[in-house]
């Protein structure tokens, strides 16, 4: 499991783990999993019940059980810029949690049909063993984002979708 070296078997499923703030992706930090620990301003304590319940039903790389990913609805509105032009605009995006050699950043994923630009395609392409081919895109000459058009049968809820690098864009998730 991705968090083996946060508790042992032996602890109680319901320990409250320490570790540091930059040891877990923000996704991670909700009041049901994280909670600040009262004696130091840097570590967090993690419910390890409801971590092990975040990551209950991820699809999961058949070749390193480690390597796993959930994908689960944004609830809000989220736009998404370059510099000051609006490129996105949805109310159905998908956010992507995964963990593999570590724990990634989460990826915002929104539909093509709620795409506002015309985005090109680039000669380049890299494989996820839980996702599948990613095909990249951008927005003139710059390389903006990436797709899986054909991802594999258990990533499938991704075709369609878009996500996009966060050093070229602007997020703003709700109203």
């Amino acid at each position: 499991m991705p968090w083996q070296g946060l508790m042992t078997r032996k602890q109680s499923p319901l320990h409250w783990r320490s570790v540091q703030e930059h040891d877990f992706s923000p996704i991670l930090m909700s009041d049901a999993l994280l909670k600040r620990n009262a004696n130091t301003r840097s570590a967090f304590e993690i419910n390890m019940t409801a971590l092990e319940k975040v990551f209950e039903n991820a699809i999961r790389n058949p070749g390193d059980p480690g390597h796993l990913m959930v994908i689960k609805p944004v609830k809000r509105r989220v736009r998404i810029y370059t510099g000051d032009v609006l490129i996105a605009d949805t109310t159905a995006a998908l956010r992507v949690m995964e963990i593999g050699r570590s724990v990634y950043d989460p990826v915002i994923y929104v539909p093509e049909q709620d795409v506002l630009v015309a985005l090109g395609n680039i000669e380049k392409s890299t494989h996820c063993p839980i996702k599948g081919d990613a095909s990249y895109v951008s927005l003139g000459t710059v390389e903006i984002g990436w797709t899986y058009k054909n991802p594999i049968p258990t990533s499938e809820i991704l075709a369609g979708h878009l996500a996009f690098w966060p050093d070229k864009v602007r997020l703003v998730e709700g109203a």
